[in-house]
């Protein structure tokens, strides 16, 4: 499942949590229980514009978790962060990763923080010969 946090939507945030399909555990425990150990709980029905971009950021991790994923890609998740909340979404979404046994490719530019968290790094290297102009790929631990 692929989630990100659309500023601009119309819907409120419970709608956002259910669009993703077939909550496993039931529409009402799922999105609860998961909204509450966000912190986001007293903004179901906002819509994102009453949001901060952190609890907008909650929203789309709860849209994610609630539907008990077997994998969660999150292209910087923390990009738009100040450090102090950047540090408290990634310890959140970690621990919820931990929680629900799911796997988790974060796309980062921030290698400290995934170096804290212990987190196996995986390199993508773009390379482009001079000579032909081919590109090449090489992913590395």
């Amino acid at each position: 499942m692929f989630i990100f946090a659309d500023e601009k939507s119309r819907q409120t945030s419970i709608a956002r949590i259910y669009a993703g399909g077939d909550i496993v555990r039931g529409p009402a425990t799922a999105v609860e229980a998961v909204a509450d150990r966000l912190g986001i709980g007293r903004h179901l029905d906002k819509v994102p514009v009453q949001l901060s971009v952190g609890e907008r950021q909650r929203v789309a991790i709860a849209r994610a978790m609630a539907h008990e994923p077997s994998v969660v890609i999150a292209d910087e998740p923390t990009a738009s962060l100040d450090p102090i909340n950047a540090e408290e979404i990634m310890g959140l979404f970690s621990n919820l990763v931990d929680e629900f046994n799911v796997t988790l490719v974060v796309g980062t530019h921030d290698w400290d923080r995934v170096e804290e968290r212990g987190f196996r790094r995986v390199k993508f290297e773009l390379e482009k010969d001079a000579a032909d102009g081919t590109v090449r790929a090489t992913v590395s631990a």
